[in-house]
């Protein structure tokens, strides 16, 4: 499973200067860790629940936030709702062809799985048919997900802005003559 991080040039050395001027500052980040991680993971269920029926149960109750001090996470899938991550990323397309012989499958516009073999094409049927079609992220790395990365891509605005007013707020009260 692909995992995307934003690394930040001196974030290390700032924990550490914060650390020794306010006791409170590694708390403060925690708490916007997990209020940032708390937020896509609602909307990330709430997304979950309009791609498929099953709105709640152990699919959407798998989706959980998690926060420390250095991150925040959205972690989802596991023991209980396995499916997950092929709900999420979806499946690459593969069909047998006659003679046991494997080929890229891909989706017509109306919907029917078409395998290329030559100049013809065939209608045929994949056996990962219970998830939804693998697509490539924007990036060009990964895949781009159905409802928790594309939540992360609309949050992310909200996301910056809520870390710059923790930063600064506690910026302020670790060094308060500026």
């Amino acid at each position: 499973m692909p995992v995307n991080r934003v690394l930040v040039d001196g974030l290390a050395d700032l924990r550490r200067e914060l650390r020794a001027a306010s006791a409170e500052a590694p708390k403060a980040l925690q708490v916007a860790n997990k209020q940032v991680a708390t937020r896509v993971a609602d909307r990330a269920r709430s997304a979950y629940g309009g791609e498929h029926q099953a709105k709640s149960g152990r699919g959407a109750a798998s989706i959980r936030a998690r926060a420390t001090q250095t991150g925040a996470s959205v972690v989802f899938g596991g023991p209980r709702a396995p499916y997950l991550p092929g709900q999420e990323f979806g499946a690459r397309r593969f069909a047998a062809i006659g003679g046991g012989s494997y080929r890229k499958v891909f989706e017509t516009g109306k919907g029917k799985l078409v395998a290329a073999t030559g100049k013809r094409k065939r209608i045929t049927q994949s056996s990962m048919r219970q998830f939804p079609a693998y697509v490539v992220a924007p990036g060009g790395r990964g895949g781009r997900g159905y409802f928790v990365y594309p939540t992360v891509r609309e949050l992310y605005p909200q996301i910056v802005e809520t870390y710059g007013d923790v930063i600064e707020a506690v910026l302020k009260k670790a060094f308060p003559t500026g």
